[in-house]
């Protein structure tokens, strides 16, 4: 068990692949008091690590409900981009995208739309193709979510 504090809040960060695993979920998760990673989260580089656990401590800031909605996450990057900096949220964003591009391309779509909301520049020319082979861009998806 770990603690990071942060002048707003203290959060303990505990290690918990089952649970995770349990909720589908990868990486990291909070119930608004703890936060909750797993196998997946230790293997991330340093800046991806912080980037998820300040997303995560966004969300405990703003107490937001146990589901999962585009401006809640937008939200929660937002916060994070406010205690790290935008360029390395945008380059964890990225890491975070190809990571699911082997798991759920789904996940990894979603991360490009936030992407394209944070202000990424790129994010307008990308693309990600489904596993029948179908090419989505931004716009493509952002009907979906």
């Amino acid at each position: 068990m770990k603690t990071f504090r942060k002048p707003t809040i203290k959060a303990t960060v505990n290690y918990d692949p089952a649970l995770l695993k349990s909720n589908h979920i990868y990486l990291a998760a909070t119930d608004n008091e703890k936060i909750y990673v797993d196998d997946l989260f230790q293997q991330m580089p340093l800046y991806v690590r912080t980037y998820l656990l300040l997303h995560e401590e966004g969300h405990i800031i703003a107490d937001h409900p146990h589901k999962r909605d585009l401006s809640q996450e937008l939200e929660a990057d937002s916060y994070a981009i406010k205690k790290m900096n935008r360029f390395l949220v945008h380059k964890a964003m990225l890491h975070v995208m190809s990571v699911f591009m082997k798991i759920d391309w789904t996940v990894a779509a979603e991360y490009m739309v936030r992407l394209s909301d944070l202000g990424y520049s790129k994010a307008k020319t990308m693309y990600i193709i489904a596993p029948n082979g179908l090419r989505f861009n931004v716009e493509t998806i952002r009907q979906y979510l």
